[in-house]
């Protein structure tokens, strides 16, 4: 999965046990990616943890 092309971008995850999350791409490598989320909490996940990712509209 290519999360590079997320950053800067406003983006929805989903993580494979279900949980969602969307926030703005503050970071990523090819691993991981950082989110601020809606309560401006600054969130990292593992590329293994993301079920689904994808550009969301602000």
């Amino acid at each position: 999965m290519e999360l590079s092309i997320y950053l800067n971008k406003r983006v929805h995850i989903i993580l494979i046990n279900g949980f969602t999350y969307i926030g703005e791409c503050i970071n990523c490598d090819e691993n991981s990616i950082t989110i601020i989320d809606k309560n401006n909490s600054k969130v990292t996940f593992k590329e293994s943890s993301i079920n689904l990712i994808k550009e969301v509209a602000e």
